[in-house]
């Protein structure tokens, strides 16, 4: 009998908190589970506590899967897939953890609703001990009508392991992962483009914790790149599904957010002396992928970003300045 859920745990140097995600995952409520962790090649001694896990009760619900060379998270979440037997799939990053009750009531609700995808909130556990929530959009449950659809592309948290998806889902319309850094902002827009009907349930059944040594905390200032480059790919990829047109606005919005004003802040916050050259650059890029894209319906209600958007083209010493501060006063960078 195939489990009900397939958790996959892509493994990279996370020797130090493997093993309480794992058995995060083993205490659940549900048994009918079934965890792939899929070893990207790290340098640590991670795949052995996994290895002393699947010898011990329980251990025969858990697979090691061996990438050749390290390939990255999402190569990993891909191939874990690819392996996967469970009606539903969740991904899950090695250094977290879950609630007891988090698969057995997702799954529930994602049966009664009959959803593709059954959707939770996050505790964001920060270095210092400080507990965030995040949450998705609050009208994200139901039946994805065209304009929940645009709503969701213009409003969506890229938060891709509180995301319960129905595997068949996932296979039927090529939905995966980029093999580029920041794979969960590749994946969860192909979600939302396909997704039928969804479930929510409002409780933060998954610890997310922010580690120093992270992607997101990492000092990089060139890292901005890599989040340009992903939404490229992303774009092109919904245009030769021939779904561009059709969501153009909400598309073309996601990409000024996501390509010009999240990878301008990276830059500006990862850099002890920003250039107004790069931030030009960036700009220009936009420019490029889409022309005239400040006049965008959605930009333009966007009092936040037009304000930003303004000082960093007119007055970037200003502009730099302004993202300093927000990034300052809000959990959020758009």
């Amino acid at each position: 009998m195939n489990p009900k859920i397939s958790a996959v745990i892509p493994l990279y140097n996370a020797e130090q908190y493997i093993g309480a995600c794992i058995k995060s995952i083993l205490d659940q409520t549900m048994k009918e589970t079934e965890i792939i962790v899929v070893d990207d090649r790290g340098t640590d001694h991670s795949v052995d506590v996994v290895r002393e896990m699947m010898a011990a009760p329980g251990g025969e619900r858990i697979r090691l899967v061996s990438l050749e060379k390290n390939s990255r998270a999402g190569i990993a979440r891909n191939t874990g897939l690819s392996h996967a037997n469970g009606e539903y799939v969740i991904f899950i990053d090695s250094d977290d953890e879950i609630a007891p009750e988090m698969f057995e009531r997702m799954y529930d609700r994602a049966v009664q609703d009959d959803s593709d995808v059954c959707l939770c909130d996050a505790a964001k556990i920060l270095p210092d001990g400080k507990v965030l929530c995040l949450g998705h959009p609050a009208d994200a449950a139901g039946e994805v009508t065209e304009e929940k659809r645009k709503h969701l592309l213009t409003s969506y948290v890229t938060a891709m392991w509180t995301m319960l998806c129905r595997r068949s889902f996932l296979l039927d319309n090529a939905i995966y992962f980029t093999p580029e850094k920041y794979e969960d902002s590749f994946f969860v827009p192909l979600v939302y483009l396909y997704a039928g009907r969804i479930s929510y349930i409002k409780e933060p059944y998954y610890r997310y914790y922010v580690r120093d040594n992270s992607i997101c905390t990492t000092v990089d200032d060139t890292k901005y790149k890599q989040k340009v480059s992903l939404f490229d790919n992303l774009l092109s990829v919904i245009k030769q599904r021939d779904l561009y047109e059709k969501y153009r606005e909400e598309l073309d919005y996601v990409y000024l957010k996501k390509a010009y004003l999240v990878p301008t802040f990276n830059y500006v916050l990862n850099s002890t002396r920003p250039s107004k050259e790069v931030i030009r650059s960036i700009r220009a890029h936009m420019e490029e992928v889409i022309p005239g894209g400040t006049s965008n319906s959605y930009f333009r209600r966007d009092p936040k970003a037009r304000l930003i958007e303004f000082l960093l083209r007119k007055f970037p010493t200003l502009g730099i300045q302004a993202v300093h501060l927000y990034s300052k006063a809000s959990k959020d960078l758009f």
